[in-house]
């Protein structure tokens, strides 16, 4: 048997009012937290007051979506960090879809095949940390060809 998602207003309620032990009470037989949905719904509220909007866009963003993948197997905690974004008052949310995704990086890509035990962060320092001219070099030792490090590159 498939469990269900929570009900959207009951999950966005909990949220508001910051109910910490909503987590601890659902029917885990039954109904499913889905850390990445909650976090969607709880960043957008109907309001035409800025401050409280940038409220619950930058505290879900600051609290909830830093290191979203790495906490992806701590729900209770992901239910907790939500519960933070709340404001002890109802709000209406909105639901906006995730944008679309873009043409895959070749170049990361590639890195990650050669480190496969990185994670996203270290993934993302790595290429922080290096220049462009470091990460050709380090492509190069791999044996490239120019014309397959220019494709990695996306030089034509």
């Amino acid at each position: 048997m498939s469990k269900k998602s929570i009900p959207i207003k009951q999950l966005c309620q909990a949220i508001d009012y910051r109910k910490k032990d909503f987590y601890d009470k659902i029917d885990h037989d039954t109904y499913k937290l889905e850390p990445w949905l909650a976090m969607r719904w709880a960043s957008s509220v109907g309001s035409k007051v800025f401050n409280v909007v940038a409220h619950h866009l930058l505290l879900t963003n600051d609290f909830v979506n830093v290191h979203f993948n790495v906490l992806s197997k701590h729900i209770k905690l992901q239910w907790l960090l939500l519960t933070i974004t709340g404001g002890k008052t109802s709000r209406y949310h909105e639901w906006i879809p995730p944008g679309k995704r873009g043409k895959k990086n070749k170049l990361k890509e590639f890195v990650y095949t050669k480190n496969p035990s990185w994670n996203e962060e270290e993934l993302e320092l790595f290429f922080t940390v290096n220049t462009k001219k470091e990460l050709e070099e380090y492509v190069n030792s791999f044996g490239l060809t120019p014309k397959q490090t220019k494709e990695l590159f996306g030089k034509s």
